[in-house]
């Protein structure tokens, strides 16, 4: 009997939302989609999506259009950004303690900092790559709305001047 009461507690704290912009997982625009309160909060306050209630899904009707054009142009610009992206080599000079291992670690922002530099403007979210604590040639996955980029790092210890 508890696990029904339990089952029903789960389902009571998901929200019902609309989404108004693409989100990788969860659904393109238009779509009516489940999500715990918290991040149902987030998504609203950050104006991705609104909650379906009937005032909201006659609003949703009107605007799909327009969101799905928009969504459209956004993944065609990401389709561009890739195939630049796709070209990039970064080369990342870190300290080392031994000269192989890192002294800390290449992270996200340090990736994001370098692609701003080559004129692209990517969220730290954006970025999916395993951690990189030494020297070597590593991959990283450059999302960009929709599409999956892929660039190398090139991680070297600093040159020591005698």
């Amino acid at each position: 009997m508890s696990s029904k009461k339990n089952k029903k507690n789960k389902l009571n704290k998901l929200i019902s939302l609309v989404l108004k912009v693409s989100l990788r997982g969860k659904g393109s625009p238009g779509d009516l989609i489940k999500v715990k309160k918290g991040y149902s909060n987030y998504l609203i306050l950050s104006d991705k999506a609104m909650i379906a209630n009937k005032p909201n899904l006659e609003t949703m009707e009107k605007q799909k259009e327009e969101w799905l054009k928009v969504d459209s142009a956004k993944k065609q610009e990401g389709k561009v950004a890739k195939e630049k992206i796709d070209q990039i080599v970064i080369d990342i000079v870190h300290n080392t303690v031994d000269g192989f291992r890192l002294y800390g670690s290449v992270s996200n922002k340090d990736i994001m900092e370098q692609l701003a530099k080559k004129g692209f403007e990517i969220k730290k979210e954006d970025i999916v790559m395993k951690a990189i604590k030494e020297v070597g040639t590593f991959n990283a996955n450059i999302y960009t709305y929709g599409n999956k980029a892929n660039i190398t790092i090139n991680v070297k210890a600093p040159t020591v001047a005698s």
